[in-house]
């Protein structure tokens, strides 16, 4: 069993598990070893021993375990491990009785003459943890035994924390054994800490939980499984801030702190406060210390902190961040607020704000607004994340009769997080929202919370009661942002006439010029406004102040911050309504304002050139769409505006998987569901599942697949929509197609073609998913729903769609044969020269197109032009690495390398008999061609016991001699 498939939850450790095994195989060969297994608290000793030493059958394993400080009875453990071995072998090992003690050289004299009988039957192995509360008596017995002993199989095993305890007298013995092999343990790697995740039944959990718990916990064994032990999904809400450090974890650490000094104990609790690692002139500021270098020490050799560089200052701070919360949580709230208010003293201006803050006690008005400023200041920089927590932080500051302003802050806290695209935040702050009094902003607020929790059409009710309340003809950047967010949501749903409609009135609300180079489709009239806001009641004026575009400031009045992308996001909207009304081309044009090249576009439009790079992936135009995905991808902040969540690295996986770049696809997938926790929109994993799926049946591992597909199908579970439905479909045709059940994929798109919530986003993206439809009508011998789906993929209306043009060739020609006319369909598939273009076309459509082809001209007899073809789409399938297509191929080819020879005779033996014999005829064994056709091993079996009782063979060989001399 491998580590990742221990019951105990045991994982890694490979490396020192190895080097243990050479120690015990030399022992087996009579060369004794002493092992010093050494680590922090919790990292994991006791753990690997309890691994090597059940893989010891052979041995006798003798065990004691250290409980003191090593002043406990003399030759305490070494009676411990004699009685263990029972018998009368051991009596007079240990000295009993009064009297002086013994000397260690004479127990270990002893000793050595006792493991000398006992290994007469087996190897020995003498196991002490937790060696650092062992009585130094017998730790110098065993090192003095070592030493004395030239051959024997015998293997001593010391579990030691690090450094330990130990006098000087019983360090020197235990190093003075040679030679001793040493065995360090650190913190697990993160792909380890990803197998505890997946052991606590986190398989939908993303590489980001993985690493940030890694980083959280620093790799620590005991850390990491306390805080497993509450379920990954709670695990996470503690390393991500939602959660606070569990009892038993906190326990952990606080055994590490035991015997500390007091002034040591005090440097972590200001450490604690000052949340980083600092230099030593701050640490002895907070404390009005001189200098506490010397306090230091302790907590340093106890594994809780550790010396860094800060510019070029030395600086201290905890080893892991769990170990920082853990000693905050069991601080006073008097102590706290003590040390934050010196740590205000001590820091920059910037970073004391967190410690005055917490060290408020009572309302201030005055750090309110010393926060609504740096909040300001932080909306200019970009970072809406940042700008965020000043507001909320300035919102718990103000008096009770000041409910108006902290409403506008608490609002627009939110409005900010949401616009970061940072759902955790927003959805943690559900409960203040909803105890604020009734308005625009928290309706607005409301209906941010739904989005943030996947109720997409709940957002959108409260969203368009926020805007029918302010409706306005007249310029209000507050509208505009409503507007904005409206039509946000109805993109993801999908809905392109009201996206289209809130965009066009949020651009007027913003006083957007009436024509910008014909970019912005159209300039919304007051009567678009009151269509897109429509009440069926009397409009009630915004009230309130006004906001520059730029938005960096609350508004007096009745409004919030405006975010300084809205201008940006209305336009790129409006351009993405039209497309999914009228098609990729018209949206295309409607993005006409922005510059052709990725890099001269603004940060303001990053959004839109995200968009553009989605409808030139959908309109085949595959170089121009990389670059658009690729500079939204790079450019965008970490707390920058993230309006649609991952929707660019998504769409840029995409376009990669359809260029046939996937081992980039795939990195594009993996790095997605390392960020989704963080930076993700909640919708957002069940599509990155979904892509993945469709990638891992591609390539042939239908395992894989189906838990992504699985993984998906639970992300959505509670979403109230059914866009990320329309990517599982997806999945599932891909998954069906790749084993060849083509009924699987009409099953699987059915509700794509049919339910109304698909319409728009399904043409939009139609030459994605409609070919793998019409191919499986045509082989279901649906021909007349396939000849109607057809002219949706016409090329006529856009010629460069590389997407359209050889899709549109392979399946016309697949129409035509399966019409029973070969030669006319050879006559369509001849047109492909014209239309394949390596480097700008869709690599698996090719190979379809190569493979129909070579199975045409084959049905007429061509053998030569068939091998040619085929081979060409095998290339194409091997380059890929798409296995399933890639074993369809070479079946073909191995059936047409037989056919000439198979005369009358061919008759005698099914399809799927003359492509395993084919295969017998080219040398392949029972599981390549198991694996070749996707089939078990038994079923070979069967059909070539079938073959040799209809062919008069007896064996492989003469079956494979009648196939390569063609006597077959």
């Amino acid at each position: 069993m491998s580590n990742s498939e221990s019951p105990d939850g045991f994982v890694g450790r490979e490396m020192e598990l190895r080097r243990l095994g050479v120690v015990a195989r030399g022992v087996r060969l009579g060369v004794p070893g002493l092992v010093v297994v050494q680590g922090m608290p919790g990292a994991g000793k006791s753990a690997l021993i309890r691994r090597f030493v059940a893989g010891l059958d052979d041995f006798l394993v003798l065990g004691a375990r250290g409980a003191g400080d090593g002043v406990g009875v003399p030759y305490g453990c070494v009676g411990e491990l004699v009685s263990g071995a029972g018998g009368a072998s051991g009596n007079g090992v240990v000295p009993v009785g009064g009297g002086s003690v013994m000397a260690p050289g004479v127990v270990g004299r002893r000793l050595l003459g006792w493991v000398g009988e006992l290994q007469g039957a087996s190897p020995v192995a003498l196991v002490v943890d937790s060696a650092e509360g062992v009585d130094a008596a017998s730790l110098q017995a065993l090192a003095s035994m070592m030493r004395r002993m030239g051959r024997g199989r015998v293997l001593v095993v010391l579990g030691v924390r690090w450094p330990p305890s130990w006098d000087g007298p019983t360090r020197m013995a235990v190093e003075g054994v040679e030679p001793v092999v040493r065995v360090g343990l650190s913190g697990l790697a993160v792909g380890e800490v990803g197998e505890l995740v997946r052991l606590a039944g986190g398989d939908g959990a993303g590489t980001e939980v993985v690493r940030r718990l890694h980083r959280y916990t620093g790799g620590h064994p005991s850390y990491v499984a306390n805080l497993l032990a509450l379920g990954w999904r709670e695990a996470w809400d503690v390393v991500s801030g939602e959660g606070a450090v569990p009892s038993r974890l906190a326990e952990v650490v606080s055994r590490q702190m035991v015997g500390l000094p007091v002034d040591s104990g005090q440097v972590l609790e200001a450490l604690a406060v000052l949340g980083e690692a600092v230099p030593v002139a701050v640490l002895s500021r907070v404390l009005g210390y001189r200098d506490c270098t010397a306090a230091l020490d302790a907590p340093v050799q106890a594994g809780l902190v550790e010396w860094s560089v800060e510019g070029d200052l030395p600086a201290v701070g905890f080893r892991h961040p769990v170990q920082r919360e853990a000693v905050y949580g069991a601080m006073s709230p008097t102590r706290r607020r003590e040390l934050h208010r010196a740590a205000g003293a001590a820091v920059s201006r910037r970073g004391a704000l967190v410690h005055k803050v917490a060290s408020a006690q009572a309302p201030d008005p005055a750090l309110a607004a010393e926060l609504e400023t740096f909040a300001g200041l932080e909306l200019r920089e970009g970072r809406l994340a940042s700008a965020a927590r000043y507001l909320w932080w300035a919102s718990g500051l103000l008096a009770a009769e000041d409910e108006d302003r902290s409403d506008r802050l608490v609002f627009g806290a939110i409005r900010l997080w949401f616009w970061a695209g940072a759902d955790g935040e927003v959805s943690r702050r559900g409960q203040e929202v909803c105890a604020r009094r009734p308005s625009v902003l928290r309706d607005e607020a409301l209906g941010l919370l739904e989005f943030a929790a996947g109720r997409l059409i709940a957002a959108r009710t409260l969203l368009r009661r926020a805007c029918r309340t302010v409706a306005t003809t007249g310029r209000d950047p507050q509208v505009a942002v409503l507007l904005a967010e409206l039509a946000a949501v109805c993109a993801v749903l999908g809905e392109g006439e009201e996206v289209e409609r809130a965009a066009a009135a949020a651009l007027t609300a913003l006083g957007a010029p009436r024509d910008t180079r014909g970019g912005v489709p159209r300039v919304a009239t007051g009567r678009d406004l009151r269509g897109a806001v429509r009440a069926h009641g009397p409009a009630v004026p915004a009230g309130g102040g006004r906001a520059d575009t730029g938005g960096v400031r609350t508004p007096p009045g009745g409004g919030a911050v405006v975010p300084g992308g809205v201008a940006g996001a209305a336009r790129a909207f409006a351009a993405y309504g039209r497309a999914l009304r009228e098609g990729a081309l018209p949206g295309l044009d409607a993005f006409g304002y922005l510059p052709e090249r990725p890099d001269r576009v603004r940060d303001d439009d990053l959004l839109g050139l995200a968009l553009r790079g989605v409808l030139r992936l959908a309109s085949g135009r595959f170089a121009e769409a990389e670059a658009d995905l690729t500079a939204a991808t790079t450019r965008v902040r970490p707390e920058g505006e993230r309006i649609l969540g991952l929707c660019s690295r998504m769409y840029l996986g995409i376009c990669h998987f359809l260029t046939g770049y996937w081992d980039q696809a795939a990195r594009d997938m993996e790095r997605g569901l390392a960020m989704v926790e963080s930076h993700g929109r909640v919708f957002d994993r069940a599509l990155l599942f979904s892509l993945s799926a469709m990638i891992e049946s591609a390539r042939g591992d239908q395992n894989a697949a189906a838990r992504s597909v699985g993984l998906a199908t639970e992300a959505s579970r509670d979403l109230d929509y059914a866009g990320p439905q329309f990517h599982i479909a997806l999945a599932r045709a891909m998954t069906a197609r790749a084993r060849g059940d083509f009924r699987g994929v009409l099953a699987a798109l059915q509700n794509v073609a049919q339910q109304a919530a698909y319409v728009e986003r399904a043409r939009l993206f139609a030459a994605c998913w409609l070919p793998f439809r019409i191919e499986a009508l045509i082989e279901c011998g649906r021909l007349e729903q396939a000849r109607q789906a057809m002219t949706a993929l016409a090329p006529d209306t856009d010629p460069d769609n590389a997407l359209l043009a050889v899709a549109d060739i392979w399946l016309r020609g697949r129409l035509v044969e399966a019409g029973g006319d070969p030669k006319a369909a050879e006559e369509v598939y001849a047109t492909a020269a014209d239309a394949l273009r390596p480097e700008q076309d869709v690599p698996l459509y090719r190979g379809l197109l190569e493979q129909a082809y070579g199975r045409c001209v084959a049905a007429q007899g061509r053998v030569a032009d068939a091998q040619r073809h085929l081979q060409a789409a095998e290339a194409t399938f091997t380059a890929l690495g798409a296995i399933p297509f890639q074993a369809a191929c070479r079946a073909d080819l191995a059936a047409l390398s037989t056919r000439e020879g198979l005369g009358e005779l061919e008759a005698l033996l099914t399809p799927r008999e003359r492509e395993v014999a084919g295969l017998v005829g080219l040398g392949h064994t029972n599981r390549e061609i198991a694996q070749e056709l996707l089939l078990s091993v038994k079923t070979i079996e069967y059909h070539l016991r079938s073959i040799f009782s209809k062919l008069g063979v007896r064996n492989r060989r003469e079956l494979r001699n009648r196939v390569q001399d063609r006597s077959l």
